[in-house]
């Protein structure tokens, strides 16, 4: 599956001072395949190619938290960020469930 991720949008949950071309590369070496970096208007965007056996890379925050991973066992300092959610709101419905158990 290829899937394409601005770096910026991976920045968001990635902190770290790697060069665009240090996290394409060892994502490649680690974990999927970047196959090219493209120069954007104002950003970057990752060509990544992941394999069926890998869906939990099947998303920018997947690519984050790997690339957090292999950048750290290089020894480059990175921090993965974790996304936050909004709280679900109580909307005062409710869904009565009765359980009868009867043998």
């Amino acid at each position: 599956m290829n899937i394409k991720i601005l770096d910026s949008w991976l920045r968001e949950f990635l902190e770290t001072n790697a060069s665009v071309k240090d996290i394409a590369r060892e994502l490649s070496l680690r974990a999927v395949s970047v196959d090219k970096v493209e120069k954007t208007a104002n950003d970057y965007v990752y060509h990544v190619e992941v394999t069926t056996n890998r869906v939990d890379l099947m998303s920018h925050i997947g690519i984050a938290k790997e690339a957090a991973a292999a950048l750290s066992e290089q020894g480059i300092s990175t921090k993965f960020i974790p996304p936050k959610y909004n709280d679900v709101k109580n909307i005062g419905v409710s869904f009565p469930i009765e359980i009868i158990n009867d043998p």
